[in-house]
């Protein structure tokens, strides 16, 4: 399993993924959508961000005219693209939003600088159950990266029953995400039902800059069974970044403590605990490592399949988390999530041998093959986490 060490830089960039030909959709299936061309320069890592979605469901991954390394340049061709609904991406849609983030930056080297395109296309959207669109001129954009965050327990607000591999919409306690920050879920299962892959903000989407309200999460089912009014089904990321002016308003989650039930496995059976949650917030370092995740089995896979597939031995320590690096799996694969029976704390040292694959065509994945990617980071907990806000609001 290949480990390599990396800086990030100061700076990340978006990039806006628009289809280039109409897809017809499935529900709860996984396809592959061809986008405009996106050409990156060397040095720099891309990743699915939660910023922007399409309304018939979310981007996972990307895949690129060839599996390229960090320091190559590369060049994004299309999107994966898990459905939640019926329907028809378009040409001209977007579909997404990736992350771009410079790399293995040296001490006096200049970073990597992302080309960034202002483009015709169209944005899609849910306002209740009518599908809205409305033409617009898309902007990539930039931001610089504080590395601060704020975790956010995602509490589900229904019941409602799942079969194995299934894409679900499930309504979740309203959640109101602060300005000036962006949204990563956790790549780690948080319930042994399945993983939470993205959430979702009625009606038009919102800027970076404002303030957001999610009432809703995208989960894929690992197993059969039910998902219950008040199960945790997972964690957001929150991270603030500087693209306007920075006030500290994480302030005010502070105090707020949640309660919910931890689902896990026991014996092969389904158990719940009620727990509560504590605010937690945290610095990530700068420095991370990539570290590529490897079959421990042969599976044979036919197109919109989703399944839990054995890898080798993942040791994630305490004290870190874990993104997925887009753009690396077997063809006809992606990576999405990292499945644990018993969810463990970010202060645990944890051990992970199973993931989450789903199938946009039909694929074959053979023991030994690179199916994911993932760059894990170390993370400082902040005690007192007022004190730390007030030294960097004056930073800009």
């Amino acid at each position: 399993m290949m480990e390599i060490g990396f800086k990030t830089g100061r700076y990340a960039y978006w990039k806006a993924l628009i289809a280039r030909e109409n897809v017809e959709l499935v529900k709860g299936s996984a396809f592959e959508i061809p986008i405009e061309r996106i050409n990156l320069p060397p040095r720099t890592m891309v990743s699915p961000l939660s910023i922007m979605r399409h309304a018939l469901g979310t981007v996972v991954d990307v895949r690129m005219e060839k599996m390229r390394k960090i320091e190559e340049e590369k060049r994004i061709e299309s999107a994966i693209f898990l459905s939640v609904s019926d329907g028809t991406v378009k040409k001209g849609d977007v579909v997404g939003i990736v992350k771009v983030y410079p790399t293995a930056v040296k001490e006096g080297e200049a970073e990597a600088k992302v080309e960034l395109k202002k483009s015709d296309a169209t944005i899609v959207y849910r306002k209740e159950k009518e599908i809205k669109r409305f033409s617009a001129k898309v902007e990539d954009g930039w931001y610089r990266r504080w590395h601060l965050a704020k975790w956010f327990p995602i509490v589900a607000d229904e019941n409602l029953e799942v079969e194995k591999g299934e894409v679900v919409t499930v309504k979740i306690r309203g959640v109101e995400i602060p300005e000036n920050t962006i949204p990563v879920p956790m790549i780690i299962t948080r319930n042994a039902m399945g993983n939470l892959v993205d959430v979702i903000n009625p009606g038009r989407p919102r800027k970076v800059e404002e303030r957001r309200f999610i009432n809703e999460a995208i989960f894929i089912s690992a197993t059969n069974g039910e998902i219950k009014k008040e199960d945790l089904l997972g964690v957001l990321n929150v991270y603030y970044v500087a693209v306007g002016e920075f006030t500290p308003s994480l302030m005010g989650y502070l105090t707020k403590v949640e309660e919910a039930n931890i689902v896990y496995k026991k014996n092969g059976e389904v158990r719940r605990k009620k727990i509560k949650l504590s605010p937690l917030t945290f610095k990530r370092s700068e420095l991370g490592f990539f570290k590529t995740v490897v079959s421990a089995e042969d599976m044979e896979f036919e197109k919109g399949d989703i399944d839990i597939l054995r890898v080798e031995k993942i040791e994630i320590p305490s004290s870190t988390v874990v993104q997925p690096v887009a753009g690396v799996g077997v063809d006809g694969c992606s990576l999405v999530g990292l499945y644990s029976e018993v969810p463990k704390l970010v202060e645990e040292d944890k051990t992970i041998d199973r993931t989450i694959i789903c199938s946009f065509r039909k694929a074959s994945i053979k023991k030994g093959d690179i199916v994911g990617a993932l760059a894990i980071y170390n993370v400082a907990i902040l005690v007192e986490p007022e004190l730390f806000l007030a030294k960097y609001a004056t930073k800009i």
